[in-house]
């Protein structure tokens, strides 16, 4: 194939060629350079080729075989010296200047030694013949060949030879010509040949005023820089005088009329940073102050930055807001004028403002400018409910360092982030971060506002638990911060604050990583509380590490509590047992399995479940009471018994490592299940729970080795089963793993939802990870939507990663799409072993009953080419 196209190239070779053929030749050479696949020897002929025709070819298609051959150069630098040759001919001979200059611009960005080759062409007389052409294109190549040969990353001064000054004149004399854009790349490479050289001149200033837009931006961008270098060399006396001056010429470009010019010069007013007072002043205010400055009136600042603030394009207002960031922080009076501005941009309709004048209002916290006025709280504040979360975290940023003078402006912007807190759960984070850092930096007065809302955290019983309420949790990370403050504010509020943080620590240490560990705080939280850490000798914690040891021992008690729960269930009286019940889970729920050590964590999961359970099963007695209505019993008991198998079931086949004692327990709880339903519902589903019934009695005498109990009596008595089961001491150990699964979903906005089309399969996006899964088991992804249900097998072994953690990212179909706009129940479930749990069996799905991995995800799919429909 290479061979036929090569041969397609002697048109190139032959004076008498057609156009159309030529044409074709040209084609065909860049189809070869662009190959990948292309031999060394056929780029050779090819070069040949083209090199040939534009030595002896008609001029009309000289430019497009120029082009050709640079962009063989590119991936192949070898073929440099011929092409530059070339160019050197073409340039002497006034033929096709512009397409030679270009060329060689591209041999120089190339690498190599290009750069350096093309220089030595460059010669001074060249050089300066070429800046005199009268084709405006060769000029411009001109300039940007020499911008990048002779300045392009060069910051400091090189070997100097002739050709420097010819380039210097050439880019001095070519700010003149009468072509806007060869003006305006003179100035940009005068910006960076006073960076250069040290060079100074007053063109930019000349030219602010140029009728062409980029001419005005270069000018600015001239004019900047040559301010920034000179005040490097001018004498301290006169620094300031400078400053002004060049400032002042600036500012009445903030009023040009493109908006690129006017972002342009508000950027480059910040760079000048040693400016009066006064001169600053001025451009807050319209109002004209009839005043000289250095024999410089000041009029011409005028409301520069407040008319900035106030343009109608956010691009402006943005550079403003930036600006103004430069001067903060130089004088008092200035300062209090711009931060009322400032506050006036939170308001901005314009994100990217918003964001900017937080930014600039962090830059005054920061240096201790920013002080809380009355009438700033409420807009400031504001911003905590901002819709875009990169808002909300920078006006938190701002309130850490901000100072708050009185107790009623602390009490305000506490309020305003306990808010904060249950509105914006996912930056609970953050949020207790900057509480922490508000209390810390005001030690007594969060001390007074943690004694007034302390009956907000005391729990009113033991039946009700609401330390996991994000309002209580903020209060009680304002306490710690307090006490942390200052050891002397410790004793001024109840040691129960830091009794009931203990169990919240998992929640709390991580917003506080950044200002002490969690082992500190637990000693700390231990020590404030009366509660000296691993103070039994004979406590199994002594040898754990200290979060470890808090999580086993509220494991410890949280069961003592449970098992003493249980025998309230003789009382008849079981509204308290299932409040009771409640507190204590919600109580290890408040322990982020995420900062638990990884020996307990399953545990930790196993005794949330467990002690759910045994909730359940309460409800249900209450449901089962004679003096029920029977509608009652019928709707809302077959519900508790339906999650309650639920329950057993992921407490029995998502454990790892039981004990034959703890199998055995829940093997009987599990028969407690079945006796409820055949009490409950009698012969209707009497045969089916009769044959689970059976399967747990023969895995129960088989690890007992006892007789087989008479399934009669379950049913029989069931009036007295609290009598039948008792509830011992469960040792929940170190050891347990979980299995479970979590499964996010690529596409879960209302507002934007999957597109399908109906009777065709739609693909899922979906993230899943596994933890604890072997390779034996078999997992399951089950859809649910449209009225219909589907079942995805997942292979383990093409999951990533090791048992303990697995991870895929996959798009799974889904087949049975409907006509109409619907909502996808997507859940990671596992397949019980052979032999547990007997279910029906389906076809295109697991043959025996499933317990679910993962939580629910719901994903909206809306038809292609359809309005939303969500309400």
């Amino acid at each position: 194939m290479e061979d036929l196209l090569l041969k397609k190239l002697c048109h190139l070779h032959q004076t008498s060629s057609k156009s159309d053929d030529i044409i074709k030749s040209l084609i065909t050479c860049r189809a070869l350079i662009c190959s990948s696949a292309v031999s060394e020897s056929s780029l050779t002929f090819v070069s040949t080729s083209i090199l040939h025709f534009i030595e002896h070819g008609r001029g009309q298609y000289l430019p497009f075989a120029i082009k050709l051959f640079s962009d063989l150069v590119i991936p192949n630098p070898s073929y440099s010296p011929p092409l530059i040759d070339l160019c050197s001919s073409l340039i002497s001979t006034d033929n096709h200047q512009a397409e030679a200059l270009s060329a060689l611009l591209t041999i120089a960005r190339s690498g190599g030694e290009g750069k350096l080759l093309v220089k030595s062409v460059l010669k001074e007389d060249l050089v300066l013949s070429l800046a005199g052409s009268r084709v405006v294109s060769v000029r411009s190549q001109l300039l940007r060949l020499l911008f990048f040969v002779f300045l392009h990353g060069q910051e400091t001064r090189a070997a100097e030879d002739d050709r420097d000054h010819a380039v210097l004149r050439v880019f001095f004399g070519l700010t003149a010509d009468l072509y806007p854009t060869v003006r305006s790349l003179a100035l940009d490479g005068l910006v960076l040949l006073c960076k250069k050289w040290s060079v100074g001149c007053d063109v930019g200033v000349e030219l602010l005023h140029d009728d062409d837009v980029f001419v005005r931006l270069s000018a600015v961008r001239l004019v900047s820089g040559l301010t920034q270098l000179r005040l490097e060399t001018t004498p301290a006396s006169d620094r300031g005088k400078f400053s002004d001056s060049q400032f002042l010429k600036l500012c009445p470009l903030a009023r040009d009329m493109d908006v690129r010019v006017r972002v342009e010069v508000l950027l480059s007013l910040e760079k000048i940073k040693l400016v009066s007072e006064i001169v600053l002043l001025q451009t807050l205010t319209k109002k004209i102050m009839k005043v000289e400055h250095y024999g410089i009136p000041i009029s011409c600042a005028a409301g520069v930055f407040l008319q900035g603030l106030e343009d109608e394009y956010h691009e402006v207002r943005r550079a403003a807001c930036f600006s103004l960031g430069g001067f903060v922080n130089l004088y008092a009076k200035f300062s209090s004028g711009a931060l009322d501005l400032l506050m006036d941009m939170l308001n901005d309709d314009s994100d990217a403002v918003q964001l900017q004048a937080l930014q600039t209002l962090l830059q005054m916290a920061k240096n201790n400018d920013l002080i809380a006025q009355e009438s700033h709280m409420h807009m400031f504040l504001g911003t905590l409910t901002n819709i875009k979360a990169q808002i909300r975290n920078a006006a938190r940023k701002v309130i850490r360092f901000t100072g708050l003078r009185n107790l009623d402006l602390f009490r305000q912007s506490v309020n305003a982030l306990l808010r904060n807190m249950e509105e914006y759960r996912e930056d609970a984070k953050d949020i207790l971060s900057t509480i922490f850092c508000i209390g810390k930096t005001h030690g007594g007065l969060a001390t007074r506002i943690t004694n007034e809302r302390y009956p907000e955290i005391e729990q009113p019983g033991p039946e009700e638990f609401k330390l996991g309420r994000p309002r209580v949790l903020g209060l009680l990370v304002l306490g710690i911060s307090s006490s942390l403050s200052n050891e002397k504010l410790t004793h001024t509020f109840p040691e129960k604050i830091f009794l009931y943080a203990l169990p919240l620590l998992g929640r709390i240490s991580p917003s506080l990583e950044e200002f002490i560990s969690r082992d500190d705080l637990l000693s700390f939280l231990c020590n404030c509380a009366g509660l000296p850490f691993a103070e039994e000798t004979e406590s199994p914690s002594k040898d754990l590490q200290p979060v470890a040891a808090l999580t086993a021992s509220a494991i410890k008690q949280t069961l003592k509590r449970v098992s003493e729960v249980w025998k309230m269930m003789k009382t008849r009286s079981s509204r308290p047992p299932v409040k009771a019940l409640r507190a204590c889970r919600e109580q290890l729920e408040m322990f982020d399995q995420n900062v638990c050590d990884e020996d307990f964590t399953g545990a930790l999961i196993f005794c949330i479940e467990y002690i759910h359970v045994l909730e359940l099963v309460a409800e249900i007695w209450e449901q089962m009471q004679p003096k029920d209505l029977l509608i009652i019993r019928t709707n809302k008991l077959d519900l508790l018994l339906k999650k309650l198998e639920k329950y057993l079931g992921r407490l029995r086949f998502l454990s790892l490592g039981l004990t034959e004692k703890e199998e055995t327990h829940l093997l009987e709880l599990s028969l407690l299940q079945c006796a409820l339903s055949l009490s409950a519902f009698g012969s209707t589903e009497a045969t089916q729970i009769n044959i689970k019934i059976k399967s747990l009695l023969t895995r129960l005498e088989q690890l007992t080795a006892r007789e087989k109990p008479n399934s009669y009596s379950w049913s029989t008595h069931i009036v007295d089963f609290p009598d039948l089961l008792t509830l011992e001491d469960l040792d929940v150990r170190r050891g347990l793993r979980a299995r479970k699964s979590e499964l996010r979903a690529r596409v879960v906005d209302r507002e934007f939802p999957l597109a399908f089309v109906p009777g065709l399969p739609v693909g899922i996006p979906l993230d899943i990870t596994l933890q604890n899964i072997c390779d034996s088991d078999s997992v399951w992804l089950r859809m649910t939507g449209g009225g219909a249900t589907q079942y995805g097998f997942l292979s383990v072994d093409r999951f990533g990663g090791s048992h303990l953690g697995r991870s895929l990212a996959v798009d799974l179909p889904f087949y049975a799409t409907p006509r109409v706009p619907f909502l996808l129940r997507v859940v990671v479930c596992l397949e019980c072993p052979s032999g547990d749990l007997t279910g029906t069996k389906s076809q295109h799905g697991p043959r025996r009953e499933t317990v679910d991995l993962s939580q629910e995800v719901e994903i909206y799919l809306e038809e292609v080419g359809k309005s939303r429909s969500w309400c």
